[in-house]
């Protein structure tokens, strides 16, 4: 796939990245709903990151749609953690600064 669309969202988180700078701002998680690939055998579930850096669409793919939305979980969280001064700048509701409520560690697989 070359370009990966977002779909229809099934789920949003809303973060708060923390700016000792520049203020803080909102960061938004859009969750796409899981489909099988185009020729078939496996799915892909599509998501993106608004407000920290590179907004494109991604996707994580599994053998079904229920390990494709696990597998967009886990990636969601490490690409959180790596791109947010490792996660210390962002918060989740009344959550601590690098609590953003997204599971990550290594050994994901990544597509």
């Amino acid at each position: 796939m070359d370009r990966i669309d977002l779909g229809s969202v099934i789920a949003e988180r809303q973060l708060l990245y923390s700016d000792p700078e520049n203020g803080s701002r909102l960061v938004r998680v859009l969750l796409g709903a899981p489909r099988e690939s185009p020729g078939g055998g496996e799915w892909y579930c599509p998501w993106q990151i608004l407000g920290i850096g590179g907004e494109k669409v991604l996707a994580a793919y599994g053998i079904d749609a229920v390990q494709s939305l696990q597998l967009a979980m886990t990636m969601i969280g490490a690409n959180l953690y790596a791109h947010a001064d490792q996660g210390r700048r962002l918060s989740w509701g009344d959550g601590q600064p690098g609590d953003f409520g997204f599971p990550w560690g290594a050994g994901t697989p990544v597509h």
